[in-house]
């Protein structure tokens, strides 16, 4: 462990984005590690669900990474959004603006991206754009973006390996049963759906699988290394099945992806545990990925 110290940036045209980079107390040598820059989720600012992002960009430094976090427009302290774009676009080229800034008062020239739920969304869609971004770390994302039908399709899903998984095995389940207090249409309508799209899964899920795997082969086939983390549950779990199928193991087994399910907690990572443990897993597949982060080709930024 190195230390670290923090500075508040001020990033971008205006309205600016308010940033907080968090350096390695020995500053020698970090520009030789790729840049990670951590992504809001939903609409929390920039110290992340229950200060996850303060927590992971203080470990990483510690440990020689120079860490940027910061919010989006119209959120925490950044100014407002002018325009009337999707968050899903206006995120992406933020997150640019915030790697071109790293890169003029920096000099840091390859980025990792990560959050949590959307933040990881975001990560995913600049790594499609920006040949700076070398390494993606999703933590439960689950491909917001592709369209209303293929977030039912992933939710019914999640809700059905619930009642399969955890609820057909719970005694507590069993008793809310015999006593009239499940919600028994519900209940019904999931299974029906799950059944339903199983069978016969829309076209517009079908086409959004389909781009989701292309995006992201076309990513792994330009190098990056791609880290999946998902809570036990979540309805991440199914996001890499449902785009590549019976590809998925060969696409794990070709090193480019690693994928690791996170046991006994929530969405969010309330609990210290899994924060823990996942902090630990990014360090770890930061150190692995090392030697691929150095030898990645780059475009450099423009001023």
């Amino acid at each position: 462990m190195t230390g670290f110290s923090e500075t508040a940036a001020l990033i971008g045209a205006a309205p600016q984005l308010v940033g907080v980079i968090t350096q390695p107390g020995e500053s020698v040598g970090y520009t030789e590690r790729p840049c990670v820059i951590i992504l809001g989720a939903g609409l929390t600012h920039h110290i992340g669900p229950n200060r996850t992002s303060v927590r992971t960009a203080r470990c990483l430094a510690g440990k020689g990474h120079l860490v940027a976090r910061f919010d989006h427009r119209g959120i925490g302290d950044s100014g407002p959004q002018l325009d009337n774009r999707p968050f899903v676009e206006s995120a992406v080229d933020e997150t640019c603006e915030v790697m071109d800034y790293l890169y003029r008062h920096y000099a840091v020239e390859r980025f990792v991206l990560m959050g949590v739920c959307s933040g990881a969304e975001t990560a995913l869609r600049t790594g499609f754009v920006d040949q700076r971004v070398v390494g993606v770390g999703l933590i439960n994302g689950g491909g917001q973006g592709y369209g209303d039908d293929w977030e039912s399709y992933e939710y019914v899903r999640g809700e059905a390996r619930w009642y399969f998984k955890r609820s057909l095995f719970s005694l507590d389940s069993w008793w809310r049963a015999l006593t009239g207090r499940i919600q028994y249409r519900r209940l019904l309508a999931v299974l029906l759906q799950r059944i339903r799209n199983r069978l016969v899964p829309s076209k517009d899920v079908v086409e959004a699988s389909e781009q989701a795997a292309t995006d992201i082969q076309k990513l792994i086939g330009r190098g990056v290394q791609l880290l999946w983390l998902q809570s036990q549950g979540d309805f991440s779990q199914d996001f890499f099945d449902t785009m590549f199928g019976r590809d998925s193991q060969a696409l794990l087994e070709a090193g480019s992806v690693r994928i690791e399910t996170i046991a006994f907690t929530d969405h969010t990572l309330t609990d210290h545990y899994s924060q823990t443990r996942v902090l630990g897993l990014v360090d770890e597949w930061l150190s692995q990925a090392h030697e691929s982060f150095s030898e990645h080709p780059h475009r450099e930024a423009e001023d």
